[in-house]
């Protein structure tokens, strides 16, 4: 039965489907974070009445249903940042605290692992953004499943508060993100915080097949993706980001290439494939191993984090018709190796001496691994596909309709 499950989910997830034909003078949505190819086969799935995405399909509806009604949460919400701009993002680092040796608590001080609900509460716009972003990527999704407008025209709703109107929308940076109190306004490692716009920019692409997202309303949007790219490549901060040799510079990469190809610059795009081959080179050893994850508190959330990163770069190459899954350095060291380098400690078969447990839960875990096997075929890693089936169906995976739905 297990065997089943995967082959039925790997059928649906992560496989390119060129057989799947479109009305004539259109084409396919070219989306970063997971296949076009996939959605239809899951909607052709639900439609029939069948399936394993019923339930699913009932609680993403219900979901939806409850958001019509929301009013849209705003960046201009919650206390003044540093800048003295309320449109500015505004949110301390998940791991400032403050400092226990002071009577004020400042300056902050940075507790690796250790996440202050503060960072989360109303005062900041982590929270807002991130529901905000949420809210707009299940309606999409509701609407994509159901085509009924309503849903549509509520996420545009959404996306014109947070991005295009000029009385509430968020500017295009991250000047006061990861702010650390009395030390820093904000720190580059505060872009990780827009990664969940890859995500946000597929779904707006499945919205552009709805009535209720004009051209004006996709122009206005790829305008701000267009200024948040300048930001990215001509700001201090951006800079620092884009030469960080752990995560945090292969997501930077995986950014700046997902935004390019939805404002329609994939030479700009494309031009980050040195970049990314950079990447692989400056961070996985010749083990597999990649040490800058592996020595933190979480370790194992960061390597797998750390994948996952890799995947959705080279899923944006892969539009390009760059295959970054196939680059190895001159000695030899690639992606694959860093697949094959889990493997064990997903199994059980090696004790896991790094920060942290081996988390079989892990957000982006099995869609890693899937991504991995089908690029790779590797034995071991159907052993793994197999293995966390389980904590897949359980926990992660079928109640929210695609496993990749799973962006931090």
């Amino acid at each position: 039965m297990r065997r089943v499950l995967i082959l039925v989910v790997f059928s649906v997830l992560y496989v390119s489907l060129p057989f799947i034909s479109f009305a004539e003078g259109s084409k396919p949505p070219e989306l970063v974070s997971f296949g076009y190819g996939d959605l239809l086969k899951i909607r052709e799935s639900i439609r029939s009445g069948k399936g394993i995405y019923i339930e699913s399909y009932n609680k993403l509806l219900a979901s939806a249903d409850q958001l019509l009604g929301k009013i849209p949460q705003k960046v201009t919400d919650g206390d003044m940042p540093p800048t003295g701009d309320a449109h500015d993002f505004f949110a301390i680092g998940k791991f400032s605290w403050p400092n226990p040796a002071t009577a004020d608590g400042m300056p902050y001080v940075r507790r690796d692992g250790a996440h202050n609900k503060e960072a989360f509460g109303d005062r900041y716009d982590l929270t807002r953004f991130q529901k905000t972003v949420n809210d707009i990527n299940t309606l999409s999704l509701a609407w994509f499943y159901t085509q009924e407008e309503k849903y549509a025209d509520k996420a545009k709703d959404l996306l014109n508060v947070w991005f295009v109107d000029t009385a509430t929308r968020m500017n295009p940076n991250m000047n006061c993100a990861s702010s650390l109190p009395g030390v820093y306004n904000g720190m580059s490692v505060g872009i990780i915080f827009s990664v969940i716009l890859i995500e946000m920019v597929d779904h707006v692409k499945l919205l552009g097949l709805s009535k209720s997202w004009d051209t004006v309303s996709d122009e206005k949007l790829k305008k701000w993706f267009s200024d948040y790219l300048d930001w990215l490549n001509n700001s201090e901060l951006g800079k620092q980001e884009r030469a960080a040799t752990n995560n945090h510079g292969t997501w930077y990469a995986a950014q700046a290439a997902a935004y390019y190809i939805y404002t329609g610059e994939k030479d700009k795009a494309r031009a980050l494939f040195t970049l990314s081959k950079t990447q692989v080179a400056g961070q996985v050893e010749k083990d597999g191993s990649m040490p800058r994850e592996l020595k933190r508190v979480e370790a194992f959330h960061y390597f797998i984090y750390g994948l996952k990163a890799f995947v959705v770069l080279s899923r944006s190459m892969a539009i390009l018709g760059e295959d970054l899954s196939a680059y190895r350095t001159e000695d030899g060291r690639g992606l694959y190796l860093s697949f094959e380098f889990i493997i064990p400690y997903i199994l059980g078969d090696k004790k896991w001496n790094h920060g942290g447990t081996v988390n079989l839960s892990e957000k982006g875990l099995f869609p890693a691994m899937l991504w991995g096997y089908s690029r790779y075929q590797s034995p071991g890693m159907l052993k793994v596909l197999q293995h966390l089936t389980p904590a897949f169906t359980t926990s992660a995976g079928i109640d929210k309709l695609y496993v990749y739905r799973n962006a931090e």
